[in-house]
């Protein structure tokens, strides 16, 4: 018998073994699209919610202020020359002390700064008076200790105690800017190394410009002042100013939410991330 014969068989279509360069360029276009999109709309949302941090801790060193003027009957000085030998007081410093301790011995020495050094005068700028006075004098390990209970010798260590007025003060954002054993206070922004001005108006006696001086090359001449440049916002109460993420104060000086982004440009650029007491969010963000 015999065999058969069989025509070739059908070859069978090649089995594609991945995408195609084409398909390849349309998938990496895709996602391009996608991240154009996404990736701003995060960085937002995390911005957004870093504002929203630093804004809540000023509000923190709002209640603190609150919590010490509540205690003394007056909001804490945002200068002050403090005298560890208790034989060299001046005497608008010794002012500023009565209105907080009326029966304050003057001729006590004290180590305010917890250096166990050489007593020393102390000057401090508004930076260092919303530490100095919302946390107390400071230990050997550098804790704030608040202020002992006998209105006589409040710098004295030990004992009964008033304060701190804020319930946790973050020792990791203390700084010493200027070298004088004297602690600022950072915000919560990310690579922070400038601190919070604080400026005091006196219970609407005025602001003392000079208060917001690090002393640390920080050039700010003038706190925030409404359309008009004549009267500051919180005129009868205080500004916290911290210099944002580009850790730049600016100058200061005439501030309207309105306007704010025509005047803030040239040399007043840096202004627009900074943050303060009386104005919601970033001053033009």
């Amino acid at each position: 018998m015999q065999a058969s014969r069989r025509g070739p068989s059908p070859r069978r279509p090649a089995r594609r073994s991945g995408f195609t360069l084409i398909e390849l360029l349309v998938v990496v276009v895709i996602i391009a699209a996608l991240a154009a999109f996404v990736v701003p709309a995060v960085m937002g949302a995390v911005h957004r919610a870093r504002i929203t941090e630093a804004v809540s801790d000023i509000k923190n060193l709002e209640s603190g202020i609150s919590a010490f003027e509540l205690k003394y009957g007056v909001e804490p000085p945002s200068s002050i020359v403090l005298d560890e030998t208790g034989t060299a007081w001046d005497a608008a410093s010794r002012a500023k002390i009565r209105r907080i301790w009326p029966s304050f011995d003057f001729s006590a020495a004290n180590d305010i700064d917890g250096d166990s050094g050489a007593t020393e005068q102390l000057t401090l700028n508004g930076a260092e008076c919303l530490v100095f006075f919302l946390g107390g004098i400071s230990d050997a390990q550098g804790n704030l200790t608040g202020f002992s209970a006998n209105p006589q010798q409040p710098f004295a260590p030990g004992g009964n105690r008033v304060g701190p007025f804020i319930d946790n003060f973050d020792r990791s954002r203390l700084r010493d800017v200027n070298g004088n054993h004297m602690r600022e206070y950072v915000d919560t922004l990310a690579g922070q190394t400038m601190p919070y001005l604080y400026a005091s108006s006196y219970d609407g006696r005025g602001y003392e410009p000079a208060d917001l001086n690090l002393g640390a090359g920080a050039p700010m001449t003038d706190v925030y002042r409404q359309p008009g440049g004549t009267t500051a916002w919180n005129s009868k109460g205080f500004q916290i100013i911290s210099p944002g993420y580009d850790a730049q104060y600016g100058s200061g000086g005439p501030f309207d939410p309105d306007t704010a982004d025509s005047v803030l440009n040239g040399p007043r650029s840096v202004e627009r991330d900074n943050l303060t007491n009386f104005h919601s969010g970033e001053l033009s963000p």
